[in-house]
């Protein structure tokens, strides 16, 4: 049987305001998110499960964490950081949840 997959989810709020000192990747973008994707799936495999939220969108589910803090890094469904992160933050929290499954 297949490992069951990793669920990376990035929960945005609508578009952020630009930040001077580039402390963040703007996750509403397509080619931010294509790109991510990418990376995930040439480090880890295709066993990953990654879905991009907006909470400000009316159909958007309840969230789990209803921190005011965006964007919010879930991973297996749990919080993994809640404020600005790149892609490489992103990477290491899917290695240590890697590792945890163990």
């Amino acid at each position: 049987m297949p490992n069951k997959p990793i669920k990376i989810e990035i929960v945005t709020r609508g578009e952020l305001p630009t930040c001077a000192n580039l402390c963040g990747e703007d996750w509403t973008r397509a080619d931010v998110q294509a790109t991510l994707c990418e990376a995930i799936r040439h480090r880890f495999g295709e066993n990953m499960q990654i879905v991009f939220t907006d909470a400000s969108k009316k159909d958007a589910v309840v969230l789990k964490y209803k921190k005011e803090t965006f964007p919010q890094l879930l991973v297996d469904g749990q919080l993994r950081i809640a404020g600005q992160f790149d892609a490489r933050q992103v990477l290491q929290a899917v290695e240590t949840q890697i590792e945890l499954r163990v």
